[in-house]
């Protein structure tokens, strides 16, 4: 950990010289976050937790000194440079932090901005398609959500229907265990139906926990992969902060989207492909991975989820989340947006989604845009297919030739998905 401080530190001090800082807003949320940390002391730390509850066959000398080796590196070799980056941030880099939100604020930034678009997305699309798809889809999404809400009954407008989802007690969860249940729950039902969707499934070893208190407010539900051979479990884990406020209707497409089938199912079914070279296996990209996830959302009903109007309105909204995500990244990194702004259409289109996406999209230009434009293009794909193949469309099949290759980038998906509907087609 030292070395690795260092190295930050001096890549930092490098990035400052080159006038490519972060802006201030996500400065002080780092500072803050690093602070929380350095306060933890060895007896309460999450780092040492694993120190704290050793398994039952560890005799008590062996207990002792692996404990006092884990805290003694804690306490020696952590925390001092911890303390010392801390420092560093608030001495050194936060001075230096830039005004100006936008990556188009830097140097040549709307050139990086579009080198960003082409790495993230793997698409030629411009800021300014791309701001045009998000609006289109916002407006799409929220025609198909009034249609679901009107289902349950309700007559007024989609803002009103989401202030009365906000007041229903059983739309929101009664502790962190209840939500962990609710998602594991969810995950039991997926497991059983993966065969009529899927032709090849990997060995899914994998459970659901919640993210660290002492990061949970800065940090969204994420898939962590398990070990390629099986050593080590994989995780949801899970942003089970203020449980009470968070919306039980829209965990039915985080599971499906993080888990199964997204992307544990996706990164653990490339890993087990015998013919691919390593690198294959390994390769990531964002387009990729985070289409194939909101794909994958889209599934829950083939799946035994999305039984009620309200799962599938949580569905809906979740795109619809997406969709925001494409505005809301151009809108401030080309568009001259301001962060109120970004705000504001927020509060607009996705109300249900912590404001802590803003920073997010903020810190990291560009990356919020692969959900949807690499979502969009499967949907585009399976549309091709479908049409082209009328009966012989076998999903199971179309689901294999997007996955078996591993991670591609969406021009080369787009190919081999050609391919097997001319192959299909003879």
């Amino acid at each position: 950990m030292p070395a690795y401080v260092d190295q930050n530190i001096e890549i930092l001090r490098e990035s400052i010289a080159a006038g490519l800082m972060q802006p201030t807003v996500v400065v002080d949320l780092v500072v803050k976050q690093v602070t929380a940390q350095v306060g933890q002391d060895s007896a309460t730390t999450p780092l040492l937790l694993t120190f704290r509850k050793f398994p039952e066959n560890f005799s008590v000398e062996q207990k002792k000194k692996l404990r006092d080796e884990a805290v003694a590196s804690y306490e020696k070799e952590f925390l001092p440079s911890w303390k010392k980056l801390l420092a560093f941030l608030q001495t050194d880099y936060a001075p230096k932090a830039r005004g100006n939100i936008a990556i188009s604020s830097l140097a040549g930034g709307k050139e990086k901005y579009a080198i960003l678009i082409r790495r993230l997305t793997t698409t030629t699309a411009t800021p300014e398609e791309i701001h045009k798809i998000g609006e289109s889809e916002v407006a799409r999404l929220e025609a198909e959500m009034l249609a679901v809400a009107r289902e349950t009954g309700f007559s007024g407008s989609l803002e009103e229907f989401d202030e009365k989802l906000d007041a229903m007690p059983e739309m929101h969860f009664r502790s962190k265990d209840d939500m962990l249940l609710f998602c594991r729950n969810a995950v039991m039902t997926i497991e059983p139906e993966l065969p009529n969707q899927f032709r090849h499934i990997p060995l899914l070893l994998f459970g659901v926990r919640a993210i660290p208190e002492d990061r949970e407010q800065a940090t969204a539900s994420n898939a962590q992969a398990p070990a390629p051979d099986g050593s080590v479990p994989g995780w949801l884990n899970l942003n089970a902060y203020q449980p009470e406020k968070q919306f039980r209707y829209d965990k039915e497409s985080l599971t499906l989207h993080e888990a199964i089938p997204g992307h544990i199912f996706q990164g653990s079914l490339a890993r087990s492909q015998q013919g691919l070279p390593e690198f294959r296996k390994f390769y990531g990209n964002s387009a990729y991975a985070e289409g194939w996830a909101l794909y994958a959302e889209s599934l829950g009903a083939q799946l035994g989820l999305y039984r009620d109007p309200y799962s599938r309105y949580g569905r809906l909204a979740s795109e619809r989340f997406r969709a925001v995500r494409l505005v809301v990244d151009t809108g401030m990194h080309a568009m001259g947006w301001s962060r109120d702004r970004a705000i504001e259409y927020f509060h607009a289109h996705a109300p249900e989604v912590s404001l802590a996406e803003i920073d997010r999209y903020i810190s990291w230009p560009g990356q919020a845009l692969a959900y949807k434009m690499g979502q969009l293009k499967i949907v585009e794909l399976r549309k091709q297919a479908e049409a082209k193949l009328g009966t012989k469309f076998d999903v199971r099949d179309f689901h294999d030739v997007v996955l078996r290759d591993g991670t591609l980038p969406l021009e080369l998906l787009g190919e081999q998905v050609g391919k097997y509907i001319s192959e299909r087609a003879k």
